[in-house]
């Protein structure tokens, strides 16, 4: 299908055409797939009355129709994305935040998990998602020949990344309730999936517009820098870890 005003594909369900910014009628729909090559305007956004409704279809997408909402030229707001991902992560950090206090806090006799652990806990998963995300825009801009538009990529990082805080903050609930076993499938799960998204991302886009990298070289060069911001991750976790074990117990150092 395609927009009548421009000519770019629509699908059903879209309310604007992602390419002149249109809006959508019912009976404007035509048949006949077309594949566009040149640039991707940002669309209009939609006015503040309706932020409420754009959250909510947005939320129901991310869960529903993953896939599909890539493939749909439909764009939602950078605050009504920002504003979905910062509630999940909120979520995510309080529920880890409370399994921490409730089984690590049986063996930090000497010491207490202060609020402090929740900050921490919020802008560390926020910096690595800005780092996978950042990885995603950085080969959107470069290897793609027509790159998404910013609105484009951060609406799809923020409705796969919902998902997988939704994983965590459900296997963190499992191990409140003493399920570890299940929790730490869901765990890598969703790790496993956290590494994948941003590439399966540029594959999905590659399908629409032509790479100036062959795919097999930029999954390669991806996984490269994945595994170096995984190097970096670890040698600071684990410093961090090894200076909260001293203060706790110094005797033992």
């Amino acid at each position: 299908m395609k927009c009548t005003n421009c000519g770019s594909p629509i699908h059903e369900g879209d309310l604007f055409c992602g390419e002149c910014g249109q809006k959508l009628q019912q009976g404007e729909f035509q048949s006949a797939e077309v594949v566009h090559d040149g640039p991707y305007p940002q669309q209009e956004q939609t006015a503040g009355p309706h932020f409420g409704t754009e959250l909510m279809n947005m939320l129901k997408e991310s869960f529903t129709a993953p896939g599909r909402r890539m493939d749909s030229r439909t764009l939602y707001s950078p605050g009504v994305a920002a504003t979905l991902f910062a509630s999940a992560l909120v979520i995510q950090t309080l529920i880890m935040f409370l399994m921490l206090r409730n089984i690590l806090g049986d063996f930090y006799i000497y010491t207490e998990i202060g609020f402090g652990a929740f900050f921490n806990i919020f802008f560390s998963t926020l910096l690595i998602h800005a780092i996978f995300f950042g990885i995603l825009t950085l080969f959107n801009r470069v290897f793609l020949r027509t790159p998404r538009p910013f609105v484009k990529t951060f609406g799809d990082y923020i409705s796969l990344s919902v998902i997988l805080l939704a994983l965590n903050t459900l296997a963190y609930l499992l191990i409140m309730i003493r399920l570890p076993e299940i929790s730490l499938i869901l765990l890598g799960i969703s790790v496993s999936l956290f590494i994948v998204v941003p590439v399966y991302m540029y594959l999905k886009y590659m399908k629409d517009t032509a790479s100036k990298l062959d795919s097999f070289y930029s999954v390669m060069i991806y996984f490269v820098l994945t595994g170096l911001v995984y190097y970096i991750i670890a040698r600071i976790f684990a410093n961090n870890l090894y200076q909260s074990i001293t203060e706790v117990a110094p005797f033992y150092f």
